[in-house]
C-alpha cells in the first residue's frame, strides 16, 4: 500500500512541477562572505596539517580545480588508502544543501567539517592535537588573530574558517542558470532534454537551487535497498 501511495504522490508532484510552476532556481551570483576568514579557510583547506599523519588535506578528496570538487573515485579513500563506505560528495555549491553526508548526519558546513576531523577513515585528528598544531603555527596564529580577534584558536574556529571558504565554491551563470533567468535560450535538444527531465520525474528529487542536496531522500523508496551509508 505504501508503494502505491508513493507512486501517486510522485505522479502528482511531477504533474505540478511540469505544468504549474518552475521549482528549479538559478544559483545566486553572490553570497555574503567574510574575505579574511575565507582566505584563512582556503589555506587550511589545502593544508595536510589537519590530518593525523599529515598526509591528507580537504583538497585531497575535494579537488576544486580539476575534479569538480570530488576525487572522481567510485569509493572514497581515506588515511592509508583505506576505502570508505561511499564516494566523495562535491563541495561545489554545497553551501546550498540542507543536510550533509550521504546519511544527512551533519546540519551545516561547519559541523560537516568537524565530523571529517574526527572520522578515523578521514582526517582522524583529535580536537586537542588539532588545536595544538594550529596554535603553534605562526602564520595561522597571526591570521586567526586578524580575522577572529582571538589569542587561542579553537577547533570550532578552524572549522568556521574552512566553512567560510567553502561558501565561496559556487558556480553561477552556467547556460542553464542564464536560461532560468530568461537571458538565453536552450537549443532544441537541450529544451527537449529538460522537458523529459521533468516529465519522467527526475525533478521530483532534483530541484531547488542546485538540483539536489536540498531534500533528504531514502535509497530504495520503492524497492528496498540494503545499502547503508
Amino acid at each position: 500500500m505504501r508503494y502505491i501511495l508513493f507512486i501517486i504522490a510522485f505522479i502528482v508532484f511531477n504533474l505540478l512541477s511540469v505544468k504549474a510552476f518552475e521549482i528549479i532556481k538559478p544559483i545566486p551570483e553572490k553570497i555574503s562572505v567574510n574575505k579574511e576568514k575565507a582566505y584563512l579557510g582556503k589555506l587550511l583547506f589545502h593544508d595536510p596539517i589537519l590530518s593525523k599523519d599529515r598526509s591528507l588535506s580537504c583538497f585531497s578528496c575535494h579537488d576544486i580545480y580539476k575534479k569538480c570538487g570530488t576525487d572522481h573515485l567510485p569509493i572514497a579513500k581515506g588515511l592509508g588508502g583505506i576505502e570508505e563506505d561511499a564516494n566523495t560528495l562535491t563541495v561545489l555549491n554545497a553551501v546550498f544543501n540542507f543536510a550533509f553526508f550521504w546519511n544527512g548526519r551533519a546540519k551545516d558546513l561547519k559541523e560537516q567539517i568537524i565530523f571529517v576531523f574526527r572520522n578515523p577513515l578521514e582526517l582522524n585528528i583529535s580536537r586537542e592535537e588539532l588545536e595544538r598544531r594550529i596554535n603553534n603555527h605562526k602564520l595561522y596564529k597571526n591570521l586567526f588573530k586578524k580575522a577572529y580577534k582571538v589569542d587561542y584558536i579553537t577547533e570550532d574556529l578552524i572549522a568556521d574558517a574552512i566553512a567560510e571558504f567553502e561558501k565561496t565554491l559556487i558556480t553561477p551563470n552556467s547556460k542553464f542558470d542564464l536560461y532560468l533567468k530568461g537571458k538565453v535560450k536552450l537549443s532544441k535538444e537541450e529544451k527537449e532534454g529538460y522537458r523529459l527531465f521533468k516529465e519522467y520525474g527526475c525533478i521530483s528529487c532534483h530541484n531547488g537551487i542546485n538540483l539536489g542536496g536540498n531534500s533528504f531522500q531514502k535509497f530504495g523508496a520503492v524497492i528496498p535497498s540494503e545499502w547503508k551509508p
